[in-house]
């Protein structure tokens, strides 16, 4: 945890100067989930991921906070788990999504046997693998480049020479032939002959290749 509230202090820092909020709507019983794609999706250098229950605001009123997050946001993931869909905060927070952003701004991630109502009822979306958070993870990271126009990066430290450089998300079709083979993306640094390595599902897990 204390390296949640650590990534969370470093998000603070840096989300005025991303270029993509995206709000994640979750039931606090699916936490675990929703904090592996809050730090995946963190490491994508365009994106900011607001979980509000990392970015805790003394004082302040929780609907109104939210309410202003879901406005600002370019992106929102709507977990519609099986404990998603009986939370209140989540269907409020879907309806409000609704009334300020084009539907093409709203992804649904739907657990199997969950029913969509309302807004979400006929709207294509993105399976939740309950067994499989890895996966699950790696749709929504396909969705967001699918509406993201320009190319998307990541930071990376080499093990070599410990230069950290941004590199270049890997091209979708190389993301997919690594899932497929149950590989590592492998970049090359660009201070040193050596080779940094990342998980293409979740884009965390370096992997180091000295």
């Amino acid at each position: 945890m204390e390296e949640l509230e650590q990534l969370a202090e470093l998000d603070k820092v840096n989300k005025i100067a991303k270029e993509y909020r995206v709000f994640i709507c979750y039931s606090e019983q699916n936490i675990d989930f929703v904090e592996m794609l809050h730090n995946s999706l963190n490491r994508i250098s365009e994106i900011f991921a607001y979980v509000a229950d990392f970015y805790r605001e003394s004082g302040r009123e929780l609907k109104e906070k939210i309410m202003t997050e879901v406005k600002a946001s370019n992106f929102i993931v709507t977990l519609l788990t099986q404990e998603g869909v009986k939370s209140q905060w989540v269907n409020q927070e879907i309806g409000y999504a609704y009334a300020h952003h084009d539907e093409t701004r709203i992804i649904p991630v739907r657990e199997e046997e969950v029913e969509m109502k309302a807004f979400l009822e006929g709207r294509e979306y993105t399976e939740f693998h309950r067994n499989d958070y890895e996966f699950t993870i790696s749709q929504i990271i396909y969705d967001l480049r699918m509406k993201i126009p320009e190319g998307l990066h990541i930071q990376l430290e080499c093990p070599k020479c410990g230069n950290i450089a941004e590199y270049p998300l890997a091209e979708q079709e190389k993301v997919n032939k690594a899932i497929s083979s149950g590989g590592a993306i492998a970049q090359k640094c660009d201070n040193c002959p050596g080779w940094i390595e990342y998980n293409p599902k979740t884009l965390g897990e370096v992997y180091h290749n000295v």
